[in-house]
Formats: C-alpha cells, sequence, structure tokens
C-alpha cells in the first residue's frame, strides 16, 4: 500500500478527533507541489539525473547548493549555482539551453556590477541574482592563491512551485505545533483537577483512627506503585532506556489497566470517588498515547514527503529542511516529557511512597525516625548504635508516617517490641510458651 493510502487509512482507524485530521499533514497536495517542482526544474534543462550528477564534487568544488533562507517563520528555498566568468557551471555537463540559461544570469550579474541596467522587463520577472565572495567560498574549497577565484560568481535559479512547497509544509507544521500546545494545555488542567480528586478519596482524615478504614490511601498506594513498574512513556530498564514510542507505550498501558484489573483494586475501593478518579487517570494515559501517534505519523509524512521531493527532484532538501526546523516541538517529542513530569509532581507524589521512607540499615520504614545532624533519617534501633537517643526523634515525620503508613507504623512497632524483649530477655524470649 502507498504512504499516501496509508496515511489516510491510520487517521480514519484511529479515530482520531476531527480537529486533529484536519491539522495533519495534506501528503496529497504536496504530492501535487512536487510534480510542479520537477516540471519548472525540467524547463530549465536540470533534470534529477543532471542534478545528481552535479552533486558529486570534483577536487572539493561543488557546483550548486540547495539551502534555507530566513527562519523557521519565513522559510525560503534558495537554488545556487556556482558559475565561471563566461557564466558556466564549473565542471558541469549541462545542456546547451541550461548553459545559455545560466550565461544569461551571469552576464545580468555582470552589467549590474557594472552599474548598468537590466536588458529587459523579463529579466527583472526570471532573475534573482546573489554575488558574495564569502558565500562563494562556502560552496567550493578554493585555494587562496588562485587566480581565478575572483572570476567565480553566484547565480540563484528563481524557482516558484519550491517556494509553494514548503510554504504549505511549514504551515502544516505550525498548525500542528498550535494544535500540539494546545492539547498539552489541556491535558495539564486535567492532571491538576485530577490530583485534587486523588487527594481528597486517599488522604488520610485528621482523625488517625478512621486511617485506613474510611479512605482508598493504600488501594491508590498500589495503583502508582503499578504505573512506575509499568514505564508507560520511559523506560530505565538497561535494554530499552529512555522514551517509548506509541505502540510500547499502549502496550504498557494495557499491562497497567490489566493489572488493575486481577488484583481487584477497584472492588476494593472504599469511595465512589476513587472509581471515577481512576477512569479519568486511564484515559488521560490514553490521550497522551493517542497524541503521541498522532505526532509519530505525521513526523513519518514529514520525512516521506521529503524523500520524494528529492527523489524527483535531487535538490537535497531532506537533509536541509529538518536541520532549518530543529528543535521545534513538532519534532523535539517535549510533550510526553512535560505531561509525565506534571504527572510525576502533581499526582504521584500526593501518596507518599514506603520506599522513600526506608531506614537505610533494616530496610524497613524509619520509625520511630531518628535524624541527626547530618539530616539522615534513622529507625530508632539503630540510631542507639550511633550514640542517638530519644531526644533525636523527629516528631513531624513520625507523625506523618503515622499518617500516610499506619500498618507499616504498627508492625514496625510492634516488631520493636520484640527486638527489645530480645535485648532484655535472650533469644528465648521470641519462642512460643511452652505451657500455652
Amino acid at each position: 500500500m502507498k504512504f499516501a493510502h496509508e496515511f489516510q487509512a491510520v487517521l480514519k482507524a484511529e479515530n482520531f478527533p476531527v480537529d486533529w485530521v484536519d491539522s495533519a499533514i495534506s501528503y496529497g497536495q504536496l504530492k501535487k507541489c512536487i510534480k510542479r517542482v520537477k516540471q519548472e526544474l525540467a524547463q530549465l534543462g536540470l533534470q534529477p539525473h543532471i542534478l545528481n550528477h552535479l552533486l558529486v564534487t570534483v577536487e572539493g568544488e561543488k557546483v550548486f547548493r540547495y539551502s534555507f533562507a530566513g527562519n523557521v517563520q519565513t522559510v525560503c528555498p534558495k537554488l545556487v549555482f556556482l558559475v565561471g566568468k563566461d557564466g558556466i557551471p564549473i565542471h558541469a555537463q549541462l545542456s546547451s539551453e541550461t548553459k545559455l540559461y545560466l550565461q544569461t544570469l551571469a552576464a545580468t550579474l555582470q552589467s549590474l556590477k557594472r552599474g548598468g541596467s537590466i536588458s529587459s522587463e523579463s529579466d527583472i520577472d526570471r532573475l534573482e541574482l546573489v554575488e558574495s565572495s564569502d558565500t562563494a567560498s562556502q560552496l567550493v574549497d578554493l585555494d587562496p592563491t588562485n587566480e581565478d577565484e575572483e572570476e567565480l560568481e553566484m547565480v540563484e535559479i528563481p524557482l516558484t512551485a519550491d517556494s509553494e512547497f514548503f510554504l504549505i509544509l511549514r504551515n502544516e507544521i505550525s498548525n500542528l505545533e498550535t494544535l500540539q500546545t494546545k492539547e498539552e494545555a489541556m491535558m495539564q488542567k486535567s492532571i491538576t483537577e485530577l490530583g485534587r480528586d486523588i487527594s481528597k478519596a486517599a488522604s488520610p482524615s485528621r482523625n488517625l483512627a478512621q486511617t485506613v478504614s474510611k479512605t482508598d490511601l493504600y488501594r491508590w498506594r498500589q495503583i502508582f506503585d503499578l504505573y512506575i513498574q509499568a514505564g508507560i512513556f520511559f523506560s530505565s530498564n538497561e535494554l530499552d532506556h529512555g522514551q517509548r514510542d506509541s505502540a510500547t507505550a499502549l502496550k504498557q498501558l494495557q499491562w497497567f489497566s490489566n493489572q488493575t484489573e486481577s488484583l481487584g483494586i477497584r472492588k476494593c475501593f472504599k469511595m465512589k470517588e476513587s472509581l471515577i478518579a481512576l477512569d479519568k487517570f486511564l484515559r488521560l494515559n490514553m490521550t497522551l498515547v493517542q497524541n503521541m501517534k498522532f505526532q509519530e505519523i505525521n513526523q513519518t509524512a514529514m520525512q516521506k514527503i521529503l524523500k520524494k521531493f528529492d527523489k524527483y527532484t535531487a535538490l537535497g532538501a531532506r537533509t536541509a529542511f529538518p536541520t532549518l526546523i530543529a528543535g521545534q516541538p513538532f519534532l523535539a517529542n517535549k510533550m510526553s516529557k512535560a505531561i509525565c513530569f506534571k504527572v510525576s509532581n502533581e499526582l504521584l507524589s500526593v501518596i507518599p511512597q514506603l520506599a522513600d521512607y526506608l531506614c537505610p540499615v533494616c530496610f524497613d520504614i524509619s520509625y520511630l525516625p531518628i535524624r541527626l545532624s547530618c539530616q539522615h533519617v534513622f529507625c530508632i534501633r539503630e540510631a542507639v548504635v550511633m550514640e542517638a537517643d530519644s531526644g533525636n526523634i523527629d516528631h513531624a515525620l513520625a507523625n506523618f508516617l503515622k499518617k500516610y503508613f499506619p500498618a507499616e507504623v504498627k508492625a514496625k512497632q510492634k516488631d520493636n517490641l520484640r527486638l527489645a524483649g530480645i535485648d532484655a530477655y535472650g533469644e528465648s524470649f521470641d519462642s512460643k510458651c511452652d505451657v500455652m
């Protein structure tokens, strides 16, 4: 299947919103522009096989260069030939008509340099000449001692169809960037609202006795732990480290969703707000995956159309144009990074994770937490060995741990009592009573 048909099929199959589809690269229209560029070059005797031949440098010299002036807002393609005093491109094997055309351009340039006038109005319409010894040195590796250096001129070939092609492409990239900015702002807003919803459903009440029984704190901690394990958009694994593509992200998102179902987390929710919040969270991630998919297929469309442009013109735009727009949001894939950063800061941080509060010695929760002068925190049993005592307890942190990790604190307290009994009465303290 040709890419044009495949591109349209994907746009329909993915059920993208209408405004997304309207902003997609108009691949068919750009193909028509390429045909006009090809025809325009052919009229000048600059068929692809001729330009391909001229691209081969001889002794470091290049006959022509296709580049872009201006900036990302005002893209201006330029086809420039390096010619001698007689108007003939150096080392060029062109048709007699093309040579005559370039000689006419060179003659007009010489006339202007001598203070003369352009011979006819048609010359004004057809010619746009560029003269610069500095620019000429960029096209050809000249020997400073070469007496003929000053005889070389740069002549710009006026084209119109290529300007139309790149104007359309640049405007569509601009539209895609506008759409991306709009979608990112909407998702950022959704994350902030979702953060408030989860906080209400999961944050412990001020009455610590109701902490476990009245909130979904532990369910959301389990959900976020699974989410981190999934690594939906970014992987920290050695084999596939870095940002994921949309297909892999979708696969990981499906794994995360399946895990929440198989573990029965939905059935364990105690607050209906949590069910609503979980559905919103899944939709948010799916929206980001869709945005990634839409970006990827449009980036592929841009690469394909530039490849086709070069195939039929041999101008080498596939290298020059992406360099011009490098760093633009459309190519930089910054959206997923920004959204994941927001999720980490405003959603995952709502539910404190146990791994952030473990004692570095016993690898259990740091309760009662002893904060040393160096600000390191240990549980009280390990800190005693370091000549710290209950006077070093961080009471604010102790209350925080009671509030957000009540089950772990209770288990730690029980274990501390058991270990204290062993210290006082020996290993037999931990044995079962024979009488009982």
